[in-house]
């Protein structure tokens, strides 16, 4: 089963990785103009905030 899951996971991310640009970072950035300096820094803590994630989304998690 664990060999199984993670043969899935490969597979998908191989699957992502083939459709995806290798300079896609570069493309969003030339397109819409992001820099580093657009994003803040988040210092990581308890917020005591209750989250779930169904189970269709844990793989990309």
């Amino acid at each position: 089963m664990k060999d199984e899951y993670a043969g899935a996971v490969n597979e998908a991310a191989g699957r992502i990785r083939a459709r995806v640009p290798g300079d896609l970072i570069g493309k969003f950035r030339q397109i819409c103009g992001i820099t580093k300096d657009d994003f803040i820094s988040c210092t990581p803590r308890s917020c005591g905030e209750v989250c779930a994630v169904d189970g269709s989304n844990v793989m990309l998690l």
